[in-house]
């Protein structure tokens, strides 16, 4: 067995033995000898645009396998995918005014574009206020 599917087989069984919130699971799938995607499901969450009406997520994280060395890197690589979800929640549902501040979709950027540097420091491309700004100057 090569080093690689060694550190695969490392994820999968933190992944048996990890748990997140109810309903929610871990999924993991090898993309390539390289790399793997990790993956936090959740099958139901309130929208944070239509009020009453919910919505399922998933947020994937790829992980180099070289990096997955020890049942640490493996538990750190798992609570990269908890952080991300956690992180785009809290820009969908951060709002003055009863409107978002953040586009935490971004303009047409990858799901996982946003960044915690993006929410504590209030960057430029994920504003909303900027982007109409920006609309309404053109």
């Amino acid at each position: 067995m090569n080093i690689m599917e060694e550190n695969f087989m490392l994820l999968g069984e933190i992944a048996k033995r990890l748990s997140y919130k109810p309903g929610y699971s871990f999924l993991i799938r090898r993309i390539d000898n390289e790399k793997a995607l990790i993956s936090l499901r959740c099958p139901s969450l309130p929208h944070s645009q239509e009020e009453g009406e919910e919505v399922g997520l998933t947020i994937n994280n790829t992980v180099k396998l070289s990096a997955i060395v020890t049942p640490s890197d493996a538990l750190h690589a798992f609570a990269n995918v908890v952080a991300s979800l956690e992180l785009h929640e809290s820009a969908e549902w951060f709002k003055i005014d009863e409107r978002q501040v953040f586009l935490p979709h971004g303009w047409g950027d990858e799901f996982g574009g946003f960044k915690w540097e993006d929410f504590m420091n209030l960057n430029g491309k994920f504003l909303s206020a900027l982007k109409k700004f920006i609309e309404h100057s053109m």
